[in-house]
């Protein structure tokens, strides 16, 4: 099963990109990892080749917060996190989600001058809540190894 979620971010330095362009890349890149073997890995390390990180507004380090919530939603486990925001931040938490085998049922994502804040609305294998201590504590471990 797959789900495939997009979205694009241009660059200041250019062009703007036509929609038909948008789905050319789009389509060129879902036919690496279906038919190529080629992995989101080693697609965002073309694109740190093609387009080599910039120096961009920071913040202060030791400013990342990951904070588990059970009690706000009835039927989720609420993952809030604060960081520094940077290329491939969401991949990255996204990855440790899944490989922890842990569902994403909703995300709402902010990003303003540096700062993500970002929340998760998520589920263990069973469609629950994230009750077991262990797991939450994993969880943080490997975000904060991660990210923080």
């Amino acid at each position: 099963e797959f789900v495939v979620d997009v979205f694009h971010v241009e660059l200041d330095e250019h062009m703007s990109l036509t929609i038909k362009e948008i789905k050319k890349r789009l389509l060129l890149k879902w036919e690496k990892i279906t038919n190529m073997g080629i992995t989101a890995d080693q697609l965002i390390e073309e694109r740190l080749r093609l387009y080599p990180r910039k120096n961009s507004i920071r913040r202060k380090s030791g400013e990342t917060r990951i904070e588990l919530d059970n009690k706000t939603s009835k039927n989720y486990t609420l993952l809030r996190i604060s960081t520094n925001d940077r290329f491939q931040l969401l991949y990255t938490i996204a990855k440790i989600i899944s490989r922890m085998d842990l569902n994403i049922f909703s995300a709402k994502l902010s990003s303003r001058i540096g700062l993500a804040k970002d929340s998760f609305y998520l589920t263990d294998s069973a469609s629950s809540k994230i009750e077991d201590k262990d797991t939450q504590n994993r969880l943080k471990k490997q975000l904060w190894d991660s990210i923080g």
